[in-house]
């Protein structure tokens, strides 16, 4: 735990300094831990809450993390399920737009009236992303893991029958359907911060 604290600091200021290179101020101070049997004292850097940060990131999702274990514990697996939606590849400086509509899709859909008819739910969503470039241009995948609750039993013909009628309601016609008990699976990092060591600072 104590390593991969570390680690995430080390990449935390990484980041940082190449987002403060280019006028993007991420710090916001300094404090101190001070232990208390041993009076060590260490200096830790305050970021502002940017999910581009490791330990910000990390922080997040922990605090989620153990909110959507214990809604999935206290509820029937059978009523259990995981989407993946996807806008697929978009370009970084269109990343702002693509975002606000993705998020759009996905909240019209969690109150469409195809899911309310087989009582279907959003519980919790995560927006990931992976980068990478194609032809030097920096791209994202632009995904969501959506955590629901299927109130009602379908049965699998009536499930393959909503599943297919949602395909037609979502960008690419893309979902991917799977049962879930891990709250890890559908709690994700925004970004991952090996992967910003492909992009420029600018």
């Amino acid at each position: 735990a104590r390593q991969e604290r570390e680690l995430l600091e080390q990449q935390s200021e990484y980041l940082a300094n190449r987002l403060e290179r280019v006028g993007v101020k991420v710090r916001s101070g300094q404090y101190t831990v001070i232990g208390m049997l041993t009076e060590n004292h260490l200096d830790k850097t305050s970021f502002r809450n940017c999910n581009i940060i490791p330990t910000v990131q990390s922080r997040n999702t922990h605090d989620m993390m153990r909110s959507v274990q214990y809604w999935m514990d206290t509820t029937s697996a059978k009523k259990t399920r995981m989407w993946v939606l996807s806008m697929g590849y978009v370009p970084l400086y269109e990343y702002a737009d693509k975002h606000k509509e993705f998020t759009r899709i996905i909240s019209k859909l969690n109150s469409h009236k195809v899911l309310k008819s087989y009582g279907v739910e959003f519980v919790y969503y995560a927006i990931e992303n992976t980068i990478k470039k194609v032809d030097g241009v920096p791209m994202l995948n632009l995904h969501a893991h959506v955590l629901l609750k299927a109130n009602e039993f379908a049965g699998k013909v009536g499930w393959k029958m909503m599943l297919d009628r949602v395909k037609l309601l979502v960008p690419r016609g893309y979902l991917h359907d799977s049962s879930i008990r891990n709250a890890a699976e559908v709690v994700k990092y925004v970004f991952k911060p090996c992967e910003f060591e492909n992009l420029t600072n600018d």
